[in-house]
């Protein structure tokens, strides 16, 4: 599980002499994924879409046309190889996640349904992100190091997809989006549960999402359509004909990436194609040589 960079696509990154800005999405294998990154970037088939339990998308994928974010910032669009496919193993998962998150400046993960604990556990992977990523070439203490991922990790957008619930809480008050995501966030009582380590896990994974990610946020999205044989032909059907409160939500998302999308930073200094280029070719020599990449090599 080696990563390649191809020629084209250095050859596009660097052509960006403005500051660049790195949005991905991640998330499990036949989620949807390209369906979004499509509508982020305002096609209908840019990225491939499948309808089979075959994951579409090796690796990480670039649209090789930047966007104007703003005059001089412009936006790269990646989309990445699904999580948890039964063709791939956990470390494999583990590179594609570390390298996404050394990459952008905004980071949408997918999920379907709810934020409950499986979408949780889809999340177990940034317990061990220390493992795979260092702040420093020569890391200090693990606690004080986990404080630090948070100046360097992207902003973090949690979208839900499928999504049937009424959002309220206990006491039936409606929540957001975000006070949705802070809800499931928060720990659990760990005396509720006879497996302690398994309660104590639940809780490592929301203590190290909330700490990487100070930045962060979440989009609700219904189905977008109600008919099972539409759903596996999304990529063909005209915008205009999905539901009404799927297109608001997807309108709301594109809305929050662009206005919260930075360029992508390095100890406070933005980042030219160039500067990214060669930021890239470091951390893909240390992925492949077998060492754990320095986030401010």
């Amino acid at each position: 599980g080696n990563f390649t960079l191809h020629k084209e696509a250095l050859d596009v990154l660097r052509g960006i002499k403005k500051k660049i800005a790195i949005v991905t999405v991640a998330g499990q294998y036949r989620t949807g994924k390209s369906f979004l990154l499509n509508r982020l970037i305002g096609k209908q088939k840019a990225f491939e879409l499948g309808s089979t339990i075959n994951p579409c998308t090796k690796g990480l994928w670039m649209w090789n046309k930047p966007l104007t974010i703003t005059e001089d910032v412009q936006g790269v669009f990646l989309d990445t190889e699904g999580l948890a496919s039964f063709s791939r193993n956990v470390h494999v998962d583990m590179k594609i996640v570390a390298m996404s998150l050394l990459m952008s400046s905004y980071f949408v993960y997918n999920s379907m349904n709810a934020l409950d604990e499986k979408a949780l556990e889809s999340l177990s992977l940034v317990v061990s992100l220390s493992k795979y990523i260092h702040v420093h070439s020569h890391p200090a203490q693990v606690s004080e190091e986990l404080d630090e991922y948070t100046k360097y990790f992207p902003f973090f957008m949690w979208v839900v997809r499928d999504f049937a619930l009424k959002l309220m809480d206990s006491t039936q008050q409606t929540l957001s989006d975000r006070q949705y995501l802070e809800n499931a966030l928060r720990p659990v009582d760990t005396s509720k549960y006879s497996d302690q380590e398994a309660a104590t896990l639940k809780n490592e994974i929301r203590g190290k999402l909330s700490t990487f990610f100070k930045e962060r946020d979440c989009v609700t999205l219904v189905r977008p359509v109600s008919d099972e044989k539409q759903l596996r032909m999304i990529d063909s059907l005209p915008y205009e004909t999905l539901r009404p409160e799927f297109r608001g939500k997807i309108e709301l998302l594109i809305k929050k990436v662009f206005c919260n999308i930075k360029p992508k930073t390095i100890d406070g200094q933005p980042l030219t194609g160039e500067m990214f280029v060669n930021l890239l070719e470091q951390y893909v020599a240390a992925f492949n040589g077998g060492v754990v990449p320095a986030i401010s090599t």
